[in-house]
């Protein structure tokens, strides 16, 4: 008499689904504005010939600010199926943000001179 010896054989099936990509992209736009600021000068100069020199100054200062705020949100999502007799389901979900913050600032800078004179 001979044993018979069954083997049985099993199927494993591996299966992955890079699945599921979602790319959010929020864009923040926050613009500053600050007001210029105006300087001006009164020069007065009495000379000895009686002739009033006038002299006025203009100073502008303009300055702008911008800020820049960029967020990126990366969801990946990676589902593996195993079938082995039965069959399992994982899902894995992986969230990325970075954050990106530029600031600009620009000066802009204006002297106006205006000059005469009169006889007293």
């Amino acid at each position: 008499m001979y044993d018979l010896c069954m083997h049985t054989v099993h199927t494993y099936i591996h299966t992955v689904y890079i699945h599921t990509y979602m790319h959010t992209y929020m864009h923040t736009y926050m613009h500053t504005y600050s007001t210029y600021m105006h300087t001006f000068i009164h020069t007065f100069i009495l000379m000895h010939t009686n002739i009033l020199l006038y002299i006025h100054t203009y100073l502008y200062v303009y300055t702008h600010s911008y800020t820049f705020t960029h967020s990126h949100v990366h969801t990946h999502t990676l589902t593996h199926t195993y079938i082995y007799k039965y069959t399992l389901t994982f899902t894995h979900t992986h969230t990325h943000k970075h954050t990106h913050t530029h600031t600009h600032i620009h000066t802009h800078t204006h002297t106006y001179t205006h000059t005469y004179t009169y006889t007293v």
